[in-house]
């Protein structure tokens, strides 16, 4: 359902799978867990795009992608009927995505070992999966045109 919103979506976790499957050493872990993050990174910009200022005292722009998957969740809940079971959610969301950034950031510190890998793909489809137990109905479908390049082909076979 992610992918309606995300269509890169599972381009990503696809490779971020593979790598994890070949990976030997702790730098190839190391950037599984990387992966991770930029995973639910991407997603967040999907659902909630990066903006200036503030909304109930989070900040939204590009870095706060946290933050911005909260208010997802928030605006979610405010036109679900469902509020407390939304709400317990979104407690579990936040600290899955506190622990997730935790193991994701692990690699950047200090050695990141296959059992931590694992942990951390794992937390990223989950998370990615209560994302999606959250929205009632259909995410908003973003197909995954490249306008620029259209524009480029027609007016090359314009001018042939």
């Amino acid at each position: 359902r992610l992918g309606d919103t995300a269509p890169d979506l599972g381009d990503k976790l696809w490779s971020m799978l593979k790598a994890f499957n070949e990976a030997e050493t702790n730098e190839q872990f190391a950037l599984v867990t990387a992966s991770c993050r930029r995973i639910v990174e991407y997603v967040s910009d999907q659902l909630f795009p990066p903006i200036e200022g503030e909304i109930e005292g989070r900040k939204l722009g590009t870095t706060q992608y946290r933050n911005r998957l909260l208010a997802f969740v928030d605006k979610t809940r405010k036109s679900d009927t469902n509020i407390d079971v939304v709400w317990i959610s979104t407690k579990t969301l936040s600290e899955q995505m506190e622990k997730l950034s935790e193991l994701a950031n692990k690699g950047i510190h200090s050695e990141v070992y296959r059992a931590e890998t694992r942990r951390c793909l794992l937390r990223t489809i989950i998370l990615l999966d209560d994302i999606i137990s959250l929205k009632v109905g259909a995410f908003e479908i973003k197909p995954k045109l490249n306008f620029d390049e259209f524009l480029e082909r027609m007016k090359k076979r314009h001018k042939e």
